[in-house]
């Protein structure tokens, strides 16, 4: 039951047309390639003297948006397959649980295309700890899981909650060190962050 709801979600997730699955790839390619050009040319070349800087956004982006669609992608599960909810088989996590399977799968294959891309350009993507690399990215996943789930429960038949919920990313993203190193930070802004 679970892997026919993970072939619907995949085919709702990209329309069944050969361009959703264009747009999955080319959306995070965009804003990286977009912030790649504007934070260099702001700075003058390597933003960040010592790090490779395309792959550093990469992977900061990549884990960023794999966290954000699971969590704001899972408060919308329990609407979108309401219908399925007569069959007594499909109990209500496990639309969510596809939902989240077809988010992490999708973000996997658009991290390891971007990886691709930048090796192919030259750039150094194998991980120095590459088992900590992968805990980091499960973690995450399982991170966006459990926010997604409290997220779909608190805001079910709460359309105003979702809409905060969902801006509350917006300075997530920023302050998340996605796209600088948190460390570049003063330390008593360093101490705010931690709450």
């Amino acid at each position: 039951m679970l892997f026919a709801l993970l072939i619907r979600e995949m085919s709702t997730r990209v329309g069944g047309q050969w361009v959703g699955a264009v747009w999955t790839l080319f959306e995070p390619l965009a804003h990286l390639l977009i912030l790649i050009a504007v934070l260099g040319a702001m700075q003058g070349g390597n933003p960040l003297p010592g790090l490779d800087f395309p792959v550093y956004l990469a992977t900061g982006l990549v884990t960023y948006f794999l966290f954000q669609n699971l969590a704001t992608r899972l408060m919308d599960g329990i609407d979108a397959n309401r219908g399925l909810f007569a069959y007594r088989q499909v109990k209500p996590l496990d639309p969510l649980l596809a939902r989240s399977g077809v988010e992490v799968l999708m973000n996997l294959t658009v991290f390891g295309f971007t990886l691709g891309l930048l090796g192919w350009l030259g750039h150094t993507v194998l991980p120095a700890r590459p088992l900590e690399a992968m805990v980091a990215i499960g973690m995450v996943a399982l991170l966006g899981t459990g926010y997604g789930l409290v997220a779909a429960v608190i805001s079910h038949d709460r359309p105003r909650l979702r809409s905060l919920l969902r801006m509350v990313m917006l300075p997530l993203y920023f302050i998340s060190g996605v796209i600088f190193p948190v460390d570049l930070l003063p330390r008593d802004t360093l101490e705010w962050l931690l709450w």
